[in-house]
């Protein structure tokens, strides 16, 4: 009976017991069955941020590469390589939960890795610049993958949800039978219970596996986003540093001494094209005759950061740039190179060689304005009696040839003083207005007799030339000294040009002009030519081309002095047998009315004969050559020793007195002093200033007025009437 009852509820717990078996054995399997899911989407989110990661690691080491050439690199990027070869081996797993998607990733990531590898074999090939725009566009291939990944990533969590809820829904229906048979089945309970502890700490072990999965993946997007922003941060450096620097920046072979890569500074500064450059050796940017030095200099200098210079450096025009180049070696893929950043300092020696020439002028000016008041006072002597005694010969005396002799020994003494004053700027200037056109035409009879009938001059003046303020004498001699020299220049014959016009500077003259408007007249021949280095010299006093007895070196020197005494600038352009060009520029004048001179102003008109002269000189023997010449010349004159002397004189209104002439020079006081007292007690008294010696002081100070009536010593009696006579008879 109780067998019989029993059997009912052994059925009854075998059912429960079936049951409860089927419903434990179907949750196991659903829990065993998420848990496999979720190791197989772990291990899938895993390896595919692995991937992701390694992706980066080779793109890195591959731009790192491309931009430095250094080897490490390259040796980081394959090992990484070899990662994701063995990384990828997991998308190509049965039983993946999208294994087109898994397919589709895998030959992304192939394409991507062929591609950078291309890139490197570009680089190496040493197209540096086309590698590293194929990493920029190789962009959105890696965009494509890791949208992708993140897709399957996506996948494998639905999948991992749907087990995850399947084995929910089965540990539920258990829990309910084990509850219901607990009574019948407390011995089942036990071990159903641990069972059921088993599989809800699998439960567990998965959601925790899944959230590190979670953090990994966000921890791993983190580290791809700051790998990606190095790489466009790395680009900008070297953007900024080389190829956006203002300087001109090259990298060259050491051994070949090919350009290997060139910034846009060097492509703008130099003239060639980035093409041209890259196919071009150091040799070629310098001149021929500075190569052989520039070789020996590259097999000398050792392999480390160093500055060099000034080298001579030739534009694509021809043109020649000073520079100086700061080199330092670097490793350019597989090549030992030097990165090179040029530094232009033309106009900074164009400014040093102005000055050196400056230095030489003031020296010898120095020295020219030093003996020139004495040497002038002892040819004004010379001259002066040597122009009265062949005055007073009779045309068949014997002796008149020699006196003849002397006054022009005088006069050429006299002009070779004139030149050292002109070239050092020492002579005092009489500027008039006067139209550079007149100049050329008045002068250019005599030009032609000067240069023979085998140069032709031929002439292009500006119509509506401007006028210029200028010493009319001092520009008949900036022509006279400039034709000579291209006759010299053209000893088979050729042509002279002589051309004037107007220009407005903020014109691209590159002359160190300041903005105004300024008088060109150019001479240019069909001559010989200078080289560089005689254009460097052509200026400087004493130096000359030409044989010894041809030349004293002053033609181009005093041509110089005259032109930036008179505020203006001169310019060369010559080459070896293409004949030389000189281009004067002169400052406009200014609409002004000419300086009345000082003591002029509101005198009487002057008696034609007999009137009183002051002579006021300190030098004895000049004071009576000169005294002589003017009496002789019909006037009065009084003669004192000493300026105190003179100015006492003119206090007495008993005197008569019309025209002071006093020397410039004067023992503890000067000329201008003398004039300035003079006038204070006889405002009708006219001034005329002489003197051999320019660099005086007083000359300087702003209150003098340097468009007084002055002569220059030496001077003939005629020359010293005829100023005497204007002096007097000016309004």
């Amino acid at each position: 009976m109780l067998q019989t009852s029993h059997r009912p509820w052994l059925y009854v717990a075998m059912a429960i017991v079936i049951v409860i078996a089927a419903y434990s054995y179907l949750d196991g399997q659903a829990f065993r069955h998420a848990a496999n899911s979720a190791d197989r989407s772990r291990s899938l989110v895993e390896q595919n941020q692995e991937l992701l990661s390694l992706l980066m690691v080779t793109g890195v080491n591959q731009t790192g590469y491309l931009l430095t050439g250094d080897a490490r690199y390259l040796a980081a990027y394959n090992l990484a390589l070899s990662k994701v070869s063995l990384a990828r081996q997991v998308l190509r797993r049965p039983g993946v939960a999208s294994p087109e998607d898994c397919a589709r990733l895998d030959g992304l990531i192939a394409a991507r890795l062929e591609y950078m590898a291309q890139t490197i074999r570009i680089g190496q090939q040493g197209d540096v610049a086309s590698a590293l725009q194929r990493t920029d566009r190789g962009q959105e291939a890696t965009d494509q993958i890791r949208v992708l990944v993140a897709h399957i990533i996506a996948f494998e969590n639905t999948q991992f949800r749907e087990h995850t809820a399947a084995a929910l829904r089965h540990g539920y229906q258990a829990r309910i039978a084990v509850q219901l048979g607990a009574l019948i089945l407390f011995g089942l309970l036990w071990t159903s219970t641990g069972r059921i502890e088993r599989l809800l700490r699998a439960q567990n072990q998965i959601v925790s596996d899944l959230e590190l999965a979670r953090q990994r993946e966000a921890r791993g997007s983190a580290a791809l986003a700051t790998t990606l922003r190095g790489m466009e941060e790395s680009e900008s450096r070297y953007r900024l540093l080389f190829e956006a620097n203002p300087q001109p920046m090259w990298v060259f072979d050491r051994d070949t001494l090919s350009f290997l890569a060139v910034n846009h500074a060097a492509i703008a500064r130099y003239g060639y094209s980035r093409e041209e450059f890259l196919g071009m050796t150091l040799r070629d940017i310098r001149p021929a005759e500075d190569v052989p030095a520039m070789l020996e200099h590259t097999r000398v200098s050792t392999p480390t950061p160093h500055t060099d210079g000034p080298w001579r450096h030739r534009r694509k025009d021809g043109s020649i740039l000073i520079v100086e180049v700061a080199s330092h070696p670097i490793q350019f893929g597989d090549t030992a190179a030097s990165l090179v950043m040029v530094a232009d300092i033309t106009e900074r020696k164009r400014l040093e060689e102005e000055l050196r020439q400056s230095q030489k002028l003031e020296a010898v000016g120095q020295l020219a304005g030093g003996i020139a008041h004495d040497f002038n006072n002892l040819l004004t002597v010379i001259e002066g009696y040597a122009d009265m005694i062949r005055a007073d010969q009779a045309p068949e005396d014997a002796h008149r040839d020699s006196a003849q002799e002397i006054l022009l020994a005088a006069q050429r003494a006299a002009s070779l003083t004139r030149q050292l004053l002109a070239f050092s700027r020492r002579q005092i200037l009489q500027p008039i207005r006067l139209n550079l056109n007149a100049n050329v035409a008045s002068t250019q009879r005599m030009l032609s007799r000067l240069l023979g009938e085998n140069i032709k001059i031929h002439t292009e003046l500006a119509s509506g030339l401007w006028d210029v303020f200028a010493d009319p004498g001092q520009m008949d001699q900036i022509l006279l000294n400039l034709a000579v020299n291209a006759r010299d220049a053209m000893p088979s014959g050729g042509v002279l040009n002589i051309a004037t016009a107007n220009v407005e500077c903020g014109a691209p003259l590159t002359l160190g002009l300041a903005d105004g408007e300024y008088v060109r007249l150019s001479l240019g021949d069909t001559g010989q030519g200078m080289d560089e280095e005689t254009q460097r010299h052509i200026f400087e006093p004493f130096f000359t081309t030409k044989e010894v007895g041809r030349g004293t070196g002053l033609g181009l020197s005093t041509v110089y002095g005259i032109v930036r005494q008179s505020e203006g600038h001169i310019q060369v352009s010559s080459q070896p047998g293409n004949g030389s060009s000189f281009s004067i520029y002169l400052p406009r004048a200014a609409d002004l009315a000419s300086p009345v001179p000082k003591g002029a102003s509101g005198s009487t008109p002057a008696q034609q004969g007999g009137e009183t002269i002051l002579v006021v000189e300190d030098d004895e023997t000049v004071r009576h050559l000169v005294a002589s010449m003017l009496k002789t010349s019909g006037y009065r004159v009084i003669a004192p020793a000493t300026p105190s002397e003179a100015l006492r004189i003119c206090g007495e209104f008993s005197t008569p007195l019309d025209l002071l002439l006093t020397d410039m020079v004067l023992p503890e006081t000067d000329g201008a002093q003398v004039a300035e007292m003079a006038v204070a007690s006889r405002p009708n008294l006219r001034v005329l200033f002489m003197s051999g010696y320019t660099e005086h002081p007083v000359l300087r100070l702003p209150g003098f007025d340097r468009g007084a009536p002055f002569i220059q010593k030496p001077f003939s009696k005629a020359a010293l009437t005829a100023k005497v006579r204007e002096v007097l008879q000016a309004e």
